[in-house]
């Protein structure tokens, strides 16, 4: 098997760099960034920086805040979040911040893309906290399936324009898949369900909304 080819260490950096809070972070520049998207009222470079600023504390700064604080009171006994029962708060918590950050999008800063972006991963998020109950799913393979659906979405409404972004984003899917696999951190089904749920929602939800 081809995940099993990776070396571990590999593994390990794909999946760090490329963890859900990370690659949130990663979206939001390139939406703010390119000028080619609609964003709004977000125009002005002063703007566009308040919002990077904004989405970097929010979305990636107070999550692993929250997984130290876990960590530190433990809560939790590794960041790997290896049990059902370690996931419940991390995935409450992020519900609460997709909540806020989707509602000052849309009432402060409306950014129309982005606020659909965030909306998308809201009801991800939702979805993998009533998933948690049941069944254990990759994150990692969600987020990189969400953004992958975003840029291939976003390239057929804007005319082929992030088809390079959706090619990147395929590659990084496989690597990410390949190393969760090869660290053992999820089942070949985990992975594979996680990636087409997040595509899926958020490859309709833009083209729905577009």
């Amino acid at each position: 098997m081809i995940s099993e080819k990776m070396n571990p260490k590999i593994a390990q950096i794909v999946s760090f760099i490329f963890h859900p809070v990370f690659l949130l972070f990663y979206v939001t520049l390139i939406l703010i960034w390119t000028p080619l998207l609609l964003l709004g009222s977000v125009t002005s470079i002063s703007q566009k920086i308040e919002v990077t600023f904004f989405i970097l504390f929010s979305a990636t700064l107070l999550p692993c805040l929250m997984m130290l604080v876990l960590k530190h009171f433990r809560k939790i006994q590794s960041f790997q979040m290896e049990t059902k029962q370690e996931r419940w708060i991390p995935y409450i918590f992020n519900v609460l911040i997709y909540s806020i950050i989707c509602f000052f999008l849309h009432k402060i800063f409306q950014s129309s893309v982005l606020e659909t972006f965030f909306f998308g991963m809201l009801l991800l998020q939702i979805g993998i906290l009533i998933i948690n109950y049941f069944w254990k799913i990759s994150i990692h393979a969600i987020g990189i399936g969400a953004v992958t659906g975003l840029f291939v979405a976003l390239s057929l409404i804007f005319n082929h324009t992030f088809w390079w972004f959706s090619v990147i984003c395929m590659t990084l899917s496989l690597m990410i898949i390949f190393a969760r696999l090869r660290l053992k951190a999820h089942s070949k089904s985990q992975v594979i369900l996680g990636f087409l749920l997040g595509f899926m929602l958020m490859f309709i939800l833009f083209l729905y909304l577009y």
